[in-house]
């Protein structure tokens, strides 16, 4: 879409200026309602002249002319209009009802399809920032969708931005527990609809404001982390057997003593990342684009010598929490535990053996929990493992019961 001001009749003393709309092979023009002395007019910067009377009110009107123009056309694009010679008149009616809101114009409305526009929103989102989110990220969305769909069938809840309600609510966080979803699996469908509903509204696709009181449930998940000595069972475990499991157990044990990172960063280590004249490992982390700088220590240098040229096994996510708990049996880490989850007022509760719980997100667990143990400082921990605010790194640092039953008991012994 091209949009142009210009002159209406720039030989005169003073001028309209015109708004050219092209789009489509689709052409148009509209008023702006303002008229200037031609010579005021800057027709590169496409703008009143800075040094004109009135000139930063005149620019402020055009602007958003402008922005207004392209929301309408947003609108029914997403509607699937189309373009023909009377949806150009409706299009021209709606711009001039924006300019004229008195003036009675009859204009066919534009119902612009929910669904559609999520399933538009997962392919071409881009943040305010110009970041397309990883494709982890937007496969929530995609799963929004199919949850959505289903709900709109299960529950004959037409969908559409005006029934995003507190019933919507409701009903849609019902139906997300009954599928057997938890609180926290819940919560980031409600985050993942409120972050749509925002960007649809800015874009000017809707009016709707329920959504700014949609509660997203999110309950502290169980802190697992393995103990120091659960570490020395799953360095010594013999798995000469299985080299795929060997390579698993060397890549969780150098992620836990590579600061904990995040697998999603501990998978992008390549060789130039290693720095072994200054026994640092330096890297730009996916998440939060920080630069970090993890200590090459001895234990790390211990498994890197198995693998000397730097090629490291990486596996999928999945893949690596399926064996390092094939690992965790082996060695040992069977000890029962309990496992709350929520949904709503309900707990529910299971006693599962330990190794079952433990995947490539326990390694950063086990990392913070045992720095704090040994007496690494908060801060000075939170500049390795990449945590950029208190509120995220409390979530891993839970210190266990019996952390704390040794600290009570060093004092009052």
């Amino acid at each position: 879409m091209q949009l142009k001001f210009y002159l209406d009749k720039p030989r005169q003393e003073k001028s309209p200026i015109i708004l050219s709309i092209a789009f489509k092979s689709q052409r148009l023009k509209c008023g702006t309602g303002v008229v200037i002395p031609i010579s005021a007019w800057d027709s590169d910067k496409q703008h009143v002249k800075r040094s004109y009377t009135d000139a930063l009110l005149f620019n402020d009107s055009l602007d958003t002319l402008r922005s207004e123009v392209k929301k309408i056309y947003n609108m029914m694009e997403l509607s699937r209009v189309e373009w023909n010679k009377e949806s150009l008149k409706d299009f021209k009616k709606r711009i001039d009802h924006f300019r004229n809101p008195k003036k009675e114009v009859s204009v066919k409305q534009v119902s612009v399809d929910f669904k559609a526009t999520l399933q538009d929103f997962n392919d071409n989102y881009i943040t305010s920032k110009g970041i397309r989110p990883k494709d982890s990220t937007m496969k929530g969305y995609r799963t929004l969708l199919k949850h959505l769909e289903e709900f709109e069938v299960a529950k004959e809840y037409p969908l559409c931005f005006e029934s995003i309600t507190p019933e919507f609510y409701k009903q849609f966080v019902n139906y997300l527990y009954n599928e057997g979803l938890t609180d926290n699996a819940a919560g980031k469908y409600i985050k993942n609809i409120i972050v749509f509903l925002r960007y649809t509204q800015e874009k000017g696709l809707h009016t709707t404001e329920y959504y700014k009181d949609f509660e997203v449930m999110q309950r502290d998940a169980d802190a697992i982390a393995n103990t120091k000595e659960e570490l020395d069972a799953i360095e010594k475990v013999d798995l000469s057997f299985s080299k795929a499991l060997d390579d698993s157990r060397n890549m969780y044990l150098l992620q836990i003593y590579s600061s904990g990172i995040r697998y999603s960063d501990f998978t992008q280590l390549e060789p130039e990342h290693f720095h072994f004249d200054i026994n640092r490992i330096i890297f730009h982390s996916l998440k939060t684009r920080q630069l970090l700088r993890i200590p090459i220590t001895r234990k790390m240098k211990a498994i890197l010598a198995k693998y000397p040229d730097l090629k490291l096994p990486f596996i999928s996510n999945q893949k690596q929490n399926e064996n390092i708990k094939k690992v965790c049996k082996l060695a040992g880490i069977t000890e029962p535990i309990i496992l709350s989850r929520h949904k709503g007022k309900d707990r529910i509760d299971r006693i599962i053996p330990k190794y079952q719980a433990i995947g490539t997100h326990t390694a950063r667990r086990t990392f913070i929990t045992l720095s704090l143990k040994m007496g690494v400082p908060r801060g000075l921990l939170k500049k390795t493992t990449g945590h950029v605010d208190d509120r995220s790194f409390d979530k891993y640092d839970k210190l266990s019961a019996e952390m704390a039953c040794e600290a009570v008991e060093n004092v009052w012994q």
